[in-house]
């Protein structure tokens, strides 16, 4: 070639090499800062302990110094990436890859734009935070700074629970009003919330991380108490909330309110239509008691009878089980993917049989088939064509 392509090579992971002419003996802690100068008020952080005359100094490493980060030498190499996750350069190239704004000034610190841009931090330190956690619960030089300067001499020590925090909810209805309540337990220990740094929970000296971004949320929504709302929105509250947690969470639901969570049996079946007036589609649909209910993602279904309202808690379990026995009917099946229903081309249909040959398996399955009364371009017939032959000699 005239010109070859210029090959880019992948810049290889390269640690810096224990310090030189430091010969005093030393651990590395770490800090939880939640005082720190970022916009986001937390800051994780390796901390370098070493003894001088017989005293211990404690001092911070910063990660965005390479020959700070020569310090960190014994740390394994898995952990050491993960650690640097929470340097500036490694946050700000996240920010950039997942859309989320930031402004930086003269100085070369940064700060993030807006409360969107802050929650989505919270919720990446999180994560970064459940990686390491196993890691951390073994080590013993762990330090919390809630207020003030770090203490150089005597930092305060932290310990971390390997349990998750647990959540529980109650829905009343008193006086035309809902109320939700959370209910949150620390070790098993009922607690009120103290979120630190957006990110972490405290009781008594100990950290405990939330196991998901979800959760999160959860103790933001209820960081202020308990949640409230007029009666004249119930469907709305147990759509929003109530039907998000039913699965995940135990949820007490008030009598007065009137709102039955039942387990009623499937009873399957297949439907028939035309898709863009050129393919048969084929979808699985499930009834529950009086309602016939599409195949798809939702967990539950929601009636409204007057003042009352059902929920119907599907079984998600039977259903996919359905829709993928019916992969299985056709070879182009097996790359559809769209996790609602399977379609085949008019043409295909009726070829060698495929359209009779599918009814009687899905029917000696046990489901019924229903839709032929509302198909318009696809003709069909269910009769397999006969051909007698017969001889006879004319005289």
């Amino acid at each position: 070639m005239l010109f070859d392509e210029e090959r880019i090579e992948q810049k290889k992971f390269v640690r810096p090499p224990a310090p030189t002419g430091f010969d005093i003996p030393y651990e590395i802690g770490f800090l939880f800062n939640f005082v720190s100068g970022k916009s986001t008020r937390f800051d994780f952080e390796p901390v370098l302990i070493y003894a001088v005359n017989g005293k211990k100094e404690y001092k911070r490493i910063s990660l965005q110094v390479e020959k700070a980060l020569a310090f960190l030498h014994s740390l394994d190499d898995p952990f050491y990436k993960q650690l640097l996750e929470f340097s500036d350069q490694r946050l700000l190239e996240w920010m950039t890859r997942t859309g989320n704004r930031f402004i930086r000034n003269h100085s070369g610190s940064w700060a993030h734009v807006s409360v969107r841009e802050l929650a989505n931090l919270r919720k990446h330190y999180r994560d970064l935070l459940q990686e390491m956690w196993p890691a951390l619960l073994k080590r013993e030089r762990l330090f919390i700074l809630r207020v003030g300067r770090f203490n150089n001499a005597l930092p305060d020590p932290v310990r971390l629970s390997p349990a998750p925090p647990q959540f529980s909810f109650r829905v009343d209805e008193h006086n035309g009003l809902i109320t939700i309540r959370l209910k949150l337990l620390l070790d098993g220990v009922e607690s009120a919330i103290n979120l630190l740094g957006g990110c972490v929970l405290e009781r008594d000296n100990t950290l405990y991380l939330p196991d998901s971004p979800e959760a999160l949320s959860i103790i933001d929504i209820f960081k202020n108490g308990p949640l409230t709302f007029p009666l004249s929105v119930k469907k709305t509250v147990i759509s929003k909330y109530i039907l998000e947690w039913l699965d995940k969470y135990e949820t007490t639901i008030s009598p007065k309110l009137n709102i039955d969570v039942c387990s009623p049996e499937p009873e399957p079946r297949i439907l028939l239509s035309e898709l863009n007036e050129s393919n048969l589609m084929i979808r699985p649909q499930f009834r529950y008691e009086n309602f016939v209910l599409d195949y798809g993602p939702e967990r539950y279904h929601l009636s409204e009878q007057g003042p009352s309202y059902r929920i119907i808690r599907r079984d998600k379990s039977r259903e996919q089980a359905l829709y993928e026995s019916l992969r299985a009917l056709h070879p182009s099946f097996a790359n559809q993917r769209n996790n609602q229903y399977y379609y085949l081309p008019f043409a295909d249909v009726m070829k060698r049989g495929w359209f009779i040959t599918m009814l009687r398996k899905v029917q000696d399955d046990g489901h019924s088939v229903h839709g032929f009364e509302d198909l318009k371009k696809f003709r069909y017939t269910t009769h397999q064509p006969k051909i007698s032959i017969s001889a006879s000699n004319a005289v």
